[in-house]
């Protein structure tokens, strides 16, 4: 019988931790390949590739791209390498080209047909590469997936009814899993159309957790034609006249990202968190520097991002919920009790997993603020207001931090004309909510009163009405949805407690990071001892 390796993508060890990932369900681009739309395959997802794929493969260089089609991967010392480490590509001409992963700065798909589907999470091998398929025939291969059950660790989904179907548009909540994590939280609502006078949004708990969500708002905001409102983290709303995208754009490594941020064009950028040790201080930080042409006489910006946390980020919280064992109710009750171990998870969480801001003030680095955990099932606008007051110069410089491997970074673009808006501009309350079991759940929704409806099991849904309100004349308008809540992953307490350890994450800077780098360490060495050719 022939043999075939098993297929190993992107996260390849960590496959056990990600499952549990929010991202199971509407991920952006596993949808663009049933579109038949070319992507880059750049993230967390992975999705299933039929034989003789058209790609692009862009190198890290700079060099011209390689096009023709996927003929799988292979060793390129198979008696030494312990991993597949070149991507096979046929090119005009029939010739087989084997480029080294670690050339590759990402690959772009064109889909035939819509036989794309997301099935898993694995570990890859470079910076930014997620196709990395074992064969050991050029000319055929054969592939054997683990796919995950749909299980999860944040946040409700929404999906916006735009007159045909209901298309997945917001997350909210994410970070917030536990009561005293409750917070405010705005999505741009990017598909949602009245029809017949209301405005139709379905909520769904759609993952492994039980969700609590205390109030839910619908903000229409018009604005002048041609303008678009976003929230910040706080719910400040923006007017955004004229984003423009970064002169320069480089990761830590270096390497020219300009063409992956520059636009909202699914085109993606994730930090590389493989190859790092986890006692060297520089690798457990990853991000990238932007420079922007600045308008004389500006004193600040609205710095818009659109963002994506990526799925080992979700499966790290879970990973680290695993520590307090047994104890983990208690670990909770602690939390709830005391605001001194709230606000310390609140910091560690902005020190170690948010997308840090700092600016360039012409001697130094000063912190700029932060962007905080947006989720995984879709990716999100969100403004950061930059204050450029005493800063000289015509060059705004920033650079985008966190723990490795945690955001995908869509795109980044400074407006230097926005204004702002009062943030409860055109509030509508829900007018009606029906849960899966024709529940009128609607005044649970109305207001922050710490009366919750719950979505206590996997599949639960909510069918959400709010009543259209008339445009103002010769404006366009801009959806918001508003709401507060939190979720608790459903994990059975076990083990023995390793509070010391937790606690050591929470306080020491760094110490977060390093259990990421070391965990997705041991996870590619218990990965590839565990894997071996099938007969």
């Amino acid at each position: 019988m022939k043999k075939y390796l098993i297929v190993f993508l992107i996260l390849g060890a960590g496959i056990m931790f990600v499952v549990y990932s929010c991202s199971m369900v509407g991920l952006g681009i596993g949808a663009a390949i049933d579109a038949r739309k070319t992507r880059s395959i750049a993230g967390w997802e992975v999705f299933e590739l039929p034989k003789d794929a058209t790609i692009t493969v862009y190198h890290k260089n700079g060099s011209s791209p390689v096009r023709g089609k996927f003929k799988g991967g292979a060793m390129a010392n198979p008696a030494l390498d312990t991993a597949v480490n070149v991507v096979l590509i046929e090119v005009p001409g029939k010739q087989i080209r084997d480029i080294p992963v670690s050339d590759i700065n990402y690959i772009a798909v064109k889909q035939k047909t819509n036989t794309a589907k997301i099935i898993g999470f694995l570990v890859g091998l470079t910076a930014d590469v997620t196709i990395v398929v074992v064969a050991n025939e050029m000319s055929r291969w054969e592939s054997n997936f683990m796919q995950p059950p749909d299980t999860g660790s944040s946040c409700p989904y929404f999906y916006s009814f735009d007159g045909t179907d209901y298309r997945l548009d917001a997350e909210l909540f994410a970070g917030s899993f536990f009561k005293s994590a409750e917070r405010p939280d705005w999505d741009n609502l990017d598909h949602l159309k009245p029809v017949n006078g209301v405005y139709r949004i379905k909520m769904t708990n759609e993952l492994e957790e039980t969700q609590y969500v205390d109030h839910l708002q619908l903000l229409a905001i018009d604005h002048p034609a041609g303008s678009r409102v976003y929230p910040s983290y706080g719910g400040k709303l923006f007017t955004l006249n004229e984003p423009k995208a970064p002169r320069t754009a480089r990761d830590y490594a270096g390497t020219n990202v300009l063409d992956r941020i520059n636009a909202n064009d699914g085109e993606v950028w994730l930090s590389n968190p493989f190859g790092r040790d986890p006692q060297q201080p520089e690798d457990l930080r990853d991000g990238l520097t932007l420079e922007f042409d600045r308008p004389a006489n500006t004193t600040s910006a609205a710095l818009l991002l659109r963002v994506q946390n990526t799925a080992w980020n979700s499966s790290l919280l879970r990973n680290f919920l695993t520590l307090p064992g047994d104890q983990l109710d208690q670990w909770y009750a602690a939390l709830e009790q005391s605001d001194e171990a709230h606000n310390a998870v609140h910091r560690a969480m902005i020190r170690e997993t948010a997308l840090r801001i700092h600016l360039w003030d012409g001697a130094q680095w000063r912190p700029s603020g932060h962007v905080w955990e947006v989720g995984t099932a879709i990716a999100k606008d969100v403004v950061a207001e930059i204050d450029l007051t005493g800063i000289p110069g015509n060059t705004l410089k920033l650079k985008l931090e966190s723990t490795p491997g945690l955001w995908l970074v869509n795109s980044v673009q400074a407006d230097f004309s926005y204004y702002t808006i009062p943030r409860n501009a055109q509030p509508v309350p829900v007018q009606k909510a029906v849960d899966q079991d024709g529940r009128d759940v609607t005044t649970l929704l109305h207001q922050a009163d710490n009366r919750y409806y719950e979505m206590t099991r996997t599949g639960d849904a909510v069918e959400l009405e709010f009543m259209a309100l008339p445009p103002g004349k010769g404006k366009e308008r801009s959806f918001v949805l508003q709401g507060s809540g939190y979720y608790k992953v459903m994990m059975e307490p076990n083990g023995t407690p390793r509070m010391a350890e937790a606690q050591e994450l929470i306080e020491k800077p760094g110490a977060f990071a390093r259990f990421a780098v070391s965990t997705l360490n041991q996870e590619i060495a218990k990965y590839l001892r565990t894997t071996h050719v099938v007969q």
